[in-house]
């Protein structure tokens, strides 16, 4: 797993084919989907794990972009997390935002948090999706 540290407003950006994340002091977040690769047929989950330092509601976004870096997907979310790990699981159908089942081939996962209960902070985790 390859990690971003995030400076500020400032983030150093690194690539990598299995997974990014950001870093702050108290809170870290990740993503992933399961299966990977996976099938109309199979569906799939998206999994985000969030370290939070205070207990409250988390407002998320997801999006899954195709090669050419548009969204296919655009999903927002809210969930009730702890303060400490929290796995949050979203069900997906593998469809795009019109109900069209997506092309077999790569994607890529971008999940934001856009704050803890009306916190300004925010998050972002990357991975990829492969579809068949």
């Amino acid at each position: 797993m390859l990690h971003l540290i995030r400076y500020g407003a400032v983030c150093l950006v690194a690539l990598a084919l299995v997974s990014c994340s950001v870093h702050d002091d108290e809170d870290v977040i990740s993503t992933f989907s399961y299966p990977n690769p996976c099938t109309t047929a199979s569906g799939a989950k998206i999994v985000v794990k969030y370290q939070s330092g205070a207990a409250g509601t988390l407002s998320l976004l997801v999006y899954v972009m195709d090669r050419a870096g548009s969204a296919v997907v655009v999903q927002r979310r809210s969930a009730a997390v702890s303060s400490g790990a929290n796995t949050i699981e979203i069900p997906w159908d593998v469809t795009n935002d019109r109900g069209e089942y997506l092309a077999p081939g790569p994607y890529v996962l971008k999940v934001t948090t856009e704050g803890l209960s009306n916190s300004l902070e925010s998050h972002t985790a990357w991975n990829r999706i492969l579809v068949k």
